[in-house]
């Protein structure tokens, strides 16, 4: 038996589901950026393409920006309302309440309104990064911005809760 007729009687059996025989093709390889497919056998599916290293299906920078900047605006008005609810405690205090009291909630208040102003921020630098076209330096600013501002957003949520409840 010649190696080509076990290799289709390996694809005819039962089993033969089970293995995956994957096609690599180079095109364009003196053109730079070349184009590498990944295909498996005996699938419907197109191939992955990867150029220069990258898969063809990865986000490209604006759609990370236009996220960023979507989750960086439901953020910052979540902290905005965060803020409000602070805010609305403070003014439910009477005239007579300790100082003490009312210091954290000062703190607690300058803390959020901190963090909606990064959130917001971010979106304004990610708003004009798709104006101007993008840039990478640029495009790294907004996405360590968004970072900064959901690392905010969750640092301030938990040593706000923490400070005020530990009262």
């Amino acid at each position: 038996m010649s190696t080509r007729r076990g290799r289709d009687a390996l694809s005819q059996a039962p089993h033969a589901s089970r293995h995956v025989i994957l096609r690599l093709t180079i095109t364009d390889v003196g053109n730079w950026p070349f184009t590498v497919g990944i295909q498996s056998s005996g699938r419907a599916r197109a191939a992955s393409v990867y150029t220069n290293g990258v898969l063809a299906d990865a986000p490209v920078q604006k759609d990370v920006v236009i996220a960023g900047i979507g989750i960086g605006a439901a953020l910052g008005g979540f902290v905005l309302v965060f803020l409000g609810v602070i805010l609305g405690t403070i003014s439910s205090f009477t005239g007579d309440t300790p100082a003490a009291v009312l210091q954290k909630y000062d703190v607690a208040s300058k803390v959020t309104l901190a963090v909606f102003l990064l959130s917001l921020l971010s979106v304004l630098v990610g708003f004009v990064w798709l104006l101007s076209g993008g840039g990478d330096s640029f495009y790294r600013l907004t996405v360590t911005l968004f970072m900064l501002s959901f690392a905010g957003i969750a640092g301030a949520a938990v040593w706000v809760t923490v400070t005020l409840l530990r009262g």
